[in-house]
């Protein structure tokens, strides 16, 4: 009888370790690398890509990271978010470097914030 207390208890302590632990194991980010040509330290941009960007668009984050890893000779992923407050989460937890495509009132907090 204590023996299979002990074993429904010890079962029940690994069960929720394990799922406790699945969230820390792997990565899922949807980041996108321009690593062709660069090398050296990354750098990481919280960015919000739109659905109606063009490859040849200005504002684009690609043509954006394919530039800084030219200029800077750094590696340059994008690090998608979804709004602007993800993209100052971002920079608290230090996902990423830099922020950009965020509006006036993020971007004055995420400025005096961090």
């Amino acid at each position: 009888m204590l023996e299979t207390k002990i074993a429904k208890s010890s079962l029940m302590i690994l069960l929720m370790v394990t799922t406790a632990m699945a969230g820390c194991i792997g990565s899922d980010d949807d980041s996108i690398s321009s690593t062709d040509n660069c090398s050296g330290d990354e750098l990481k941009i919280a960015y919000e890509i739109k659905e109606d960007l063009t490859d040849t668009d200005l504002s684009n984050p690609q043509q954006i990271a394919n530039y800084l890893c030219d200029k800077l000779d750094m590696d340059v992923s994008l690090y998608d978010v979804g709004s602007s407050g993800i993209a100052m989460e971002a920079l608290r937890f230090g996902n990423a470097d830099i922020a950009m495509n965020i509006d006036g009132g993020p971007a004055w907090v995420g400025w005096n914030a961090y």
